[in-house]
């Protein structure tokens, strides 16, 4: 099995952590509730635990079966300078129940400080009670302080379960409307997860499509990390506001080279937590934060979109650059529009200035995504 430093290491590249990092924001001043088996304070940095709780009959805090303390290293893995509160709801021998996470819940509600995201890596069947189903409609008690939390601020991360086969097989609390729900974690062929594995564990790749690496649990404690780094730079904003920036951030540029323009706006399913660039997360905020009036994140798409539409014809250079530019005063996290930016400075022959373009595409991708090269097919000025 992989360990956990390099599946850290790795995602920390994937999601183009490190910039964030060296702006200065490793999730300082953040605390984490860990709702879990517990979390054992001597095999975290000093200091990473902030306070524990134990609602089990143990009454020790003590993490009998790793599986709170793993979730505990993949969050400060990714913000390293937060701090966890462990939320103990499974003992060493007894299973938890749903009123048990509602009595956790209703604990980490009510903080000083104030937690802005839980984290729940325990799941229950939706399916309880003599054939009782929770359902966004009607649901459980658990997802029901869930939704409720959400309206006061607090956004729980949940683990999506392991066992699936249709979108109405999430898990409670999973299964709240106002649940940040999180998959297993799938990474599609090219990126650095699949060449590590392919290289590392030959048998466990696939060879084409997406594998599956990392069970629903580690990829909410992951995804944990990375909303809790960005709330870490932006104080000021809600937890939901954070969520709403990740879920519309979801622009892949998904193929390259001769079909890079056709397929250059493929978007990913809008429910997705997906976090593939945590940086560019940031810049999208930053732009929010400091000019907020000028900020339209559909407008600026809708805008790269019309321009890669005429790079494939006959068009105006001036123009483009001005539609570009535009794309970009609307949302200066667009890596999309620097790219397009670039093909068409290319296209003139300013290379100095198209480079500098494509180098701030790049850093606004993971760093295995980089383009190269520009080239641009069947458009001329």
């Amino acid at each position: 099995m992989l360990s956990q430093k390099i599946i850290i290491e790795t995602e920390v590249k994937y999601r183009n952590i490190e910039r964030v990092w060296q702006l200065g924001y490793q999730g300082q001043g953040q605390i984490i509730p860990v709702i879990d088996t517990g979390v054992n304070a001597d095999e975290l940095p000093q200091g990473a635990v902030y306070s524990q709780i134990d609602f089990t009959g143990d009454k020790d805090n003590h993490d009998y079966h790793g599986h709170g303390t793993t979730m505990a290293k993949f969050i400060l893995g990714i913000a390293p300078q937060a701090q966890i509160i462990s939320v103990k709801t499974l003992g060493k021998s007894t299973a938890t129940s749903r009123d048990d996470l509602i009595k956790a819940l209703d604990f980490c509600a009510n903080l000083t400080p104030p937690a802005k995201f839980i984290n729940v890596s325990v799941a229950f069947r939706r399916s309880f009670l003599w054939g009782r189903k929770c359902t966004l409609q009607n649901p459980c008690e658990l997802c029901a302080h869930v939704n409720e939390l959400w309206s006061k601020g607090i956004v729980t991360i949940a683990a999506a379960g392991n066992v699936r086969y249709s979108p109405d097989s999430f898990t409670c609390p999973a299964a709240a409307r106002w649940a940040v729900k999180v998959d297993e974690l799938r990474h599609s062929e090219g990126n650095f997860w699949r060449r590590l594995v392919k290289e590392m564990w030959p048998s466990f790749y696939f060879g084409s499509g997406a594998a599956r690496l990392l069970g629903t649990s580690q990829a909410a404690a992951l995804h944990t990390g990375s909303l809790t780094l960005l709330a870490s730079a932006f104080p000021q904003v809600s937890a939901a506001g954070i969520v709403s920036v990740v879920q519309a951030t979801g622009v892949a540029l998904e193929t390259k080279g001769a079909k890079a323009l056709p397929d250059l706006f493929r978007l990913r399913d809008p429910s997705s937590t997906t976090m593939s660039n945590v940086y560019r997360a940031y810049v999208f905020l930053r732009h929010a934060t400091t000019r907020p009036r000028s900020m339209d994140h559909e407008k600026s798409l809708d805008i790269t979109r019309l321009v890669a539409q005429q790079l494939q014809s006959t068009f105006t250079p001036s123009d483009i650059m001005t539609m570009i530019e535009q794309a970009l005063d609307f949302d200066e996290s667009n890596y999309l529009a620097y790219f397009l930016y670039s093909v068409v400075l290319h296209t003139l022959g300013i290379d100095d200035k198209a480079k500098e373009m494509l180098d701030k595409c790049n850093e606004l991708l993971p760093p295995g995504e980089a383009l190269t090269k520009i080239e641009i097919f069947g458009g001329q000025p």
